[in-house]
């Protein structure tokens, strides 16, 4: 690319050759002929010092933009045949369709086989650091975002694909999932679709990385778009928690909500009577979740504190609570829970004050 804006540079010069020997041979118009040239000639001498940064190509433009209009005039007063103006008009159309090729494009080019960062290094050592050749790195994407001169996109082009070449080892794709089920079931589905070759899984318990290799090079595009779809469709989800504590015979009973009448129905069936809600609190979480309430259990009572903490897996709730008035420890449990969602279960029953107390909990989706 340097060697074409060198090239650039000599082409502009002719330019400004043309309009001198366009002001030797006629008198008219000479000092506008001239006037240009000097301009073209210090724009140009400009670009040569500042390796054609951003100002300098700008007042390039700028030059032969009063070049081009020097030249309509010299077309009116010399005629259109005469041959320094056929000579000035060629020109200077060829030098605005090269400063065309120096304006800046945007591109992104998707590598297969190197790392987006590597190729990053090896395109910069090899064309070295110029003012107006930017490049970014997309690691997600393993993507080159390159903003360079239009006539040098085809030869990065070209770069690059030499560059990026299958070696022996291919290139290693890792997705994290929210479970080893979801892994599992990721894993399964790739295979079937015959899209990975080599694949390893790796699980703390809360979360599994998988790392992927594409089945063929040519599957590498549909490999990574399939990732993305499973990405998208198992990524965590956040829910509702939500802690209810039945009790009975509550002097200022409150009204049950109507998701709770199926529970009270079957506790009576197991004997336990006259129940209604002591206390009750929600939190939306993805996974680890801590809260707490106050409730008076009786008028004239000190407040009783409800703390509960859990961890929501894709495959249950893991969730302990502890009810406690003052010093004392009123009930503490805890459980591992998996239901549906929507559905409510009962933590477990216990007495306090001589009261049976029931403590239920429903997760369900926050949307």
């Amino acid at each position: 690319m340097k060697f074409r804006y060198m090239f650039a540079v000599a082409f502009l010069a002719l330019v400004a050759g043309n309009f001198q020997l366009a002001s030797a041979q006629e008198s008219e118009p000479s000092h506008d002929l001239e006037r240009a040239q000097l301009e073209l000639e210090i724009a140009l001498q400009k670009a040569k010092q500042d390796a054609l940064e951003d100002e300098s190509v700008e007042r390039i433009k700028e030059s032969l933009a009063i070049a081009q209009a020097v030249t309509n005039a010299a077309e009116k007063r010399l005629g259109n045949e005469h041959p320094e103006v056929q000579r000035a008009k060629s020109v200077v159309e060829k030098a605005a369709e090269l400063l065309q090729e120096l304006q800046p494009l945007l591109q992104v080019y998707r590598l297969r086989y190197v790392p987006a960062s590597s190729a990053r290094s090896l395109v910069t050592d090899i064309l070295g650091e110029q003012p107006r050749f930017r490049v970014a790195v997309d690691e997600r994407m393993n993507s080159l975002i390159v903003q360079a001169p239009r006539g040098a996109t085809e030869h990065l082009r070209e770069l690059l694909q030499a560059i990026d070449v299958a070696g022996e080892k291919p290139r290693e794709i890792q997705l994290t999932l929210p479970s080893e089920d979801a892994a599992k079931r990721a894993v399964s589905e790739l295979r079937s679709r015959k899209l990975i070759g080599k694949w390893s899984a790796m699980h703390d318990g809360r979360r599994s990385l998988l790392t992927l290799t594409a089945e063929s090079p040519e599957k590498l595009d549909e490999l990574q778009a399939e990732l993305a779809r499973i990405e998208e469709e198992l990524a965590p989800k956040s829910r509702i928690v939500r802690v209810v504590w039945l009790m009975s015979d509550l002097a200022d009973p409150r009204p049950l909500p109507s998701d709770m009448k199926p529970v009270v129905e079957e506790l009576e069936k197991q004997g336990i009577h006259a129940m209604s809600v002591a206390a009750q609190t929600s939190v939306r979480t993805l996974d680890r979740f801590d809260l707490s309430c106050l409730t008076n259990l009786e008028p004239g009572t000190e407040s009783t504190r409800l703390a509960i903490e859990g961890t929501l897996e894709s495959n249950g709730l893991s969730i302990s609570l502890l009810a406690r008035r003052d010093k004392s420890e009123l009930a503490r449990i805890s459980t591992v829970i998996r239901a549906p969602l929507g559905h409510p279960v009962v933590l477990g029953v216990s007495p306090i004050n001589a009261k049976d107390s029931a403590f239920v909990v429903i997760v369900h989706d926050a949307e």
